[in-house]
């Protein structure tokens, strides 16, 4: 009813339309609600969604209107607060995955099922920013989507900005968001076959040293009851701009994420230490007839919902640019993300585990750059700095672990755009070729999770862009 009358509101007054617009969108929407009642055909989900967009979003209908009702006064808006803006779009997507793997086994490989799987998503998005004042504006959002497996889900999204007061000390832009998410399980991650593999590498059984490093077996593959994750995001912080430095803005952010029923394939070495034992005590399975503990039998190593993942810390920036007449501009810049809690409760009932420090979750991380532009020429480079942390994942009963150092990345670039609507870009990644911390229990020999940015070691890389 709302897509009818909508429509018709720009093409003839509005005396004309009130008897019209209604009776057409009840005449066509009960056609049309009939038809994909008694139908089945594809893109069914799409039409349906798409008819029902206006009432699902009505954040579409009320933007417009609100631009149309200040439709008189545009310019003063404009001139004054800004214009609202108004955005709308729709999706439709069909997932499939086909996987045919070897039947077979053969030495250090273990035969997996063929399978398939398939889904299809519908979704409708709106967005309506509102300028209210010079100092004053929000933006209220929604995503509207629905799978043929998982049904659907509406999540919104709202945030603003309020700028205080300038004066000549310091001007403050203050900003916040509160949001809503919803990720659905992959394919593969419902619909694999599930089946005994072994580890890639020797493992030593923490419960039991006298057994030595071997490889266990895993039963890996898919999981048909996993759920969906659902999350809630929130942002708050401050800009600040210091008149007296002009180019100078300083900048601080809370962020808080929480995810409930989180998507994870556990590995073989979190299960066994100290944390995974805790947490999932069922996900290895021993046989205790003779012993207790006895040897393990096999792990689990399919995907499972965790009950709860938070992630809660503080962004810190810093920009400050000058320009020189002589030598060109640069910009200095400085960031770091401070970790204030990062952990997750599994929902077995052992609460809540803290990791901030430990195992990959270093709780500084660091990134400084310095850029500089003259002409058709620029270059950068940056830091990224990897804060210490304590590696408890391999500890074990007689060896509690070790503490990890300050790692450091330089990257450096070159670019020159001399040449007509060509750019081309020269940089080193690792300039240093610093090496990873080493972890000799690791397949790799180091922690790729943590220093995934120095694992190839010095790489240089040439861009060339046209732009046409």
């Amino acid at each position: 009813v709302s897509l009818a009358v909508l429509l018709a509101w720009d093409k003839t007054p509005l005396k004309k339309t009130i008897v019209p617009g209604p009776l057409v969108a009840v005449v066509l929407g009960t056609l049309a609600a009939a038809a994909l009642a008694r139908a089945r055909f594809f893109g069914r989900d799409a039409i349906s969604l798409l008819l029902i967009l206006p009432i699902a979003l009505p954040g579409v209908i009320t933007g417009i209107a609100l631009r149309s009702a200040y439709g008189t006064t545009r310019s003063r808006m404009v001139v004054e607060v800004g214009e609202p803006g108004v955005a709308a779009g729709y999706e439709f997507r069909h997932d499939e995955l086909s996987s045919n793997p070897e039947p077979n086994n053969f030495i250090g490989f273990t035969a997996t099922t063929p399978y398939e799987g398939r889904r299809r998503i519908s979704a409708g998005f709106a967005e309506v920013s509102l300028p209210l004042q010079k100092w004053l504006e929000f933006q209220l959002a929604v995503r509207h989507e629905r799978y043929s497996d998982f049904g659907e889900t509406t999540k919104p999204k709202y945030s603003g900005k309020v700028r205080l007061p300038a004066n000549r000390f310091v001007n403050v832009l203050l900003r916040g968001s509160w949001s809503e998410s919803f990720k659905a399980p992959d394919i593969g991650q419902l619909y694999q076959p599930q089946s005994f593999a072994v580890t890639s590498a020797s493992i030593s059984d923490p419960l039991r040293p006298q057994d030595g490093a071997r490889q266990l077996r895993v039963l890996v593959g898919g999981n048909p009851a996993l759920k969906p994750e659902e999350g809630t995001v929130q942002y708050a912080g401050a800009v600040f701009e210091v008149p007296a430095l002009r180019g100078l803005s300083l900048s601080v952010d809370h962020f808080a994420i929480k995810v409930r029923n989180v998507i994870t394939t556990l590995g073989a070495s979190y299960l066994l230490s100290a944390e995974g034992t805790r947490l999932f005590p069922n996900a290895v399975v021993r046989d205790n007839a003779t012993q207790n503990p006895g040897p393990i039998s096999f792990l689990y190593g399919i995907s499972n919902n965790l009950g709860l993942q938070l992630f809660r810390g503080i962004d810190y920036g810093a920009r400050y640019s000058f320009r020189t007449s002589r030598l060109g501009s640069f910009t200095l810049t400085a960031d770091a993300t401070q970790i204030l809690k990062r952990g997750s409760d599994a929902g077995q009932g052992a609460g809540f585990f803290d990791n901030t420090g430990l195992y990959f979750d270093v709780e500084w991380r660091y990134n400084y750059g310095l850029s500089w532009r003259r002409n058709n020429w620029a270059a950068s480079v940056s830091a990224d700095v990897i804060g210490k942390f304590f590696n408890d994942r391999q500890a074990t009963v007689t060896f509690p672990g070790w503490g990890e150092n300050v790692y450091t990345v330089i990257t450096p670039s070159l670019t020159y755009r001399g040449f007509k609507r060509t750019t081309i870009t020269i940089g080193s990644g690792n300039v240093l070729d610093k090496r990873p911390p080493p972890n000799g229990f690791l397949v790799l020999g180091f922690d790729d999770r943590a220093y995934g940015a120095g694992a190839l070691g010095r790489t240089v890389s040439m861009r060339v862009r046209r732009e046409f």
